[in-house]
């Protein structure tokens, strides 16, 4: 018995007791799923806020790598900018934000 009319495109191919188009086996490990499109293990969707990018790997959004603050600010995680650490001034003096 053979499978007729049935066309599959790469990455796919075709399964011959199904007669249908199915990625070869791939193992996809969570958090990710598999694509059957293109057989590709890829993050399930997720929207990153706030200038985080997509980690491929964790499937979690994070800062980009590359963003650098200047000297006496700290990264903050969840807005991927750069800030003064908690300074209590006291009137009439007020923070600097670019020296902290």
């Amino acid at each position: 018995c053979e499978c007729s009319y049935v066309q599959c495109y790469p990455p796919q191919v075709l399964k011959s007791k199904t007669c249908k188009c199915e990625c070869p086996y791939v193992q996809c490990y969570p958090p990710q799923v598999l694509n059957e499109t293109t057989c590709q293990c890829e993050c399930p969707y997720v929207k990153c806020e706030y200038g985080q990018v997509l980690n491929p790997k964790t499937c979690k959004c994070e800062c980009p790598y590359d963003l650098q603050c200047e000297y006496g600010q700290v990264l903050n995680p969840k807005t991927c900018k750069c800030e003064c650490p908690y300074v209590q001034c006291y009137p009439p003096q007020v923070l600097n934000e670019t020296t902290c």
